[in-house]
């Protein structure tokens, strides 16, 4: 006998923009707790990782949602969990990963442009490459690096 189709309840969806906003909660509370250094694993990591393991494509609009929430109101923090994200690997981010780049190497803050570069570097690859090659940051220091980063992705990359 067949089943119907269970359809999506209102609690369902409520259930579901509840959870976003307890990842969303955390995960501002963890970034802006403990600053970002290089080569040390963050809370937030851990956070962005758990999310990605029950579900991937979930995560990534989570964390689409929380960039465009706080990226205008707390540039820093933005910048924080893009280099959270620059941390995943490129085959858990992909094609995604390069949009959540491209917007944030438009942002107004040199900070989240800096995130997105390093985002990409940490990638590597030919997309990021031609991505990086077709930015023309108005920082110098931001230029300088992303002259530096194409160099050397160039000479990793095939």
């Amino acid at each position: 006998m067949d089943r119907p189709l269970r359809t999506i309840q209102q609690q369902d969806i409520d259930s579901l923009d509840s959870e976003a906003r307890r990842f969303r909660r955390q995960l501002v509370a963890a970034l802006e707790e403990d600053p970002i250094e290089d080569g040390v694993s963050h809370p937030a990591e851990r956070l962005i990782e758990q999310a990605f393991c029950d579900d991937a494509d979930r995560a990534r609009g989570w964390l689409s949602d929380a960039l465009s929430a706080i990226s205008p109101v707390r540039p820093g923090t933005a910048a924080s969990l893009l280099r959270c994200i620059g941390r995943i690997d490129y085959a858990q981010t992909g094609a995604w990963g390069l949009g959540v780049a491209a917007d944030a190497l438009r942002h107004g803050d040199p900070e989240v442009r800096d995130a997105a570069i390093r985002a990409l570097e940490s990638w590597g690859g030919n997309d990021c490459l031609v991505m990086l090659r077709g930015h023309h940051d108005p920082e110098a220091w931001l230029r300088s690096y992303v002259e530096q980063v194409t160099l050397d992705l160039s000479a990793a990359t095939p």
